[in-house]
């Protein structure tokens, strides 16, 4: 018997992609909002003080699916750029060695207490190795919460993944940031062989745009950064099943002014637009998977299930 992780979500609405959020673009995106499907750390939840917290009140007003993470990848990677070391070595560390660990924890509890019922899943607290990631989940799992569990193919081994799998309804998947093209494909294709033999299990893909790639290796959920390229690198690329269209080639520059200066040069404006994009690209995938079904008379994916809803419109 599975555990039911918490949240939200409904087994039959997918796939769906995810905005990763950070510093203004949560205030931003939230006034609309531009987009149903959001991913906030919860280092990020309370960084601009109130107007974080009222813009994902206005996410959660508008059912927005609101998936929060645990803000271990941020930990990690102030602590592998602050000692010059691999940040996948610093996963590994035992939480009690890590700097700012227990700081993290406490915010963790205080965050999801508060807005984890109304979330569409929270993402546990994935530091250490396996047997360390094993004690948090139960130490939380005991005060009533329950994460979701993340593998890391790059150092937990598979049979890890399996055992997850086997106890839990949903699952992530990280090392997807750092690895190169050719690392992504591996570990996507061995992915999608992996989990035939785990039916009904939903996989979200930490840190992975949708593209061909996706295409060729479906999961059911996803979330990136990506989707802010506009103003992080001077560039807007506009995607349709997994293929670029068009882009505004290097014209459109992100100005690394104090917050009261950005709105005139653009910044917001870009974000905008990456977040209609990104809402459009999950219409386009849950269209194509659709049309997956009714062309092969079979599903596509193999955690989904008979019945599936249309769901929102974006």
């Amino acid at each position: 018997m599975r555990r039911r992780t918490a949240g939200t979500w409904d087994p039959g609405d997918g796939p769906r992609y995810f905005l990763a959020h950070g510093g203004p673009t949560l205030v931003r995106v939230a006034e609309g909002p531009y987009a149903w499907d959001h991913l906030v750390a919860v280092n990020v939840i309370g960084k601009n003080g109130d107007k974080d917290r009222a813009a994902l009140q206005r996410l959660f007003d508008h059912r927005c699916n609101v998936l929060i993470d645990s803000g271990v990848f941020n930990l990690a990677n102030a602590v592998a750029l602050g000692q010059g070391i691999p940040i996948e070595r610093v996963l590994t560390m035992p939480p009690e060695n890590l700097a700012g660990f227990d700081a993290l924890l406490n915010t963790y509890r205080r965050i999801v207490g508060r807005y984890g019922p109304r979330s569409w899943g929270y993402i546990e607290i994935d530091q250490g190795g396996t047997d360390a990631k094993r004690r948090t989940r139960a130490r939380l799992e005991a005060e009533g919460f329950a994460p979701i569990p993340v593998f890391h193919p790059l150092s937990d081994g598979w049979a890890y993944f399996d055992e997850l799998c086997e106890g839990y309804d949903r699952v992530a998947f990280a090392n997807l940031v750092q690895a190169g093209p050719g690392d992504r494909k591996r570990l996507m294709a061995t992915l999608w062989e992996r989990r035939q033999r785990h039916p009904g299990v939903w996989v979200h893909a930490l840190g992975l745009t949708p593209s061909t790639l996706t295409l060729a290796y479906p999961v059911d959920s996803a979330d990136s950064s990506s989707w802010v390229g506009a103003t992080r690198w001077g560039s807007f690329h506009a995607w349709a099943a997994g293929q670029r269209l068009w882009d505004t080639g290097r014209g459109w520059l992100y100005d690394q002014q104090p917050e009261e200066y950005v709105e005139d040069r653009g910044a917001k404006a870009g974000q905008v637009l990456g977040a209609y994009d990104a809402a459009l690209f999950g219409v386009v995938l849950r269209r194509m998977e659709r049309d997956w079904r009714e062309a092969l008379g079979a599903e596509p994916w193999p955690s989904t299930h008979e019945g599936r809803p249309e769901g929102r419109p974006w």
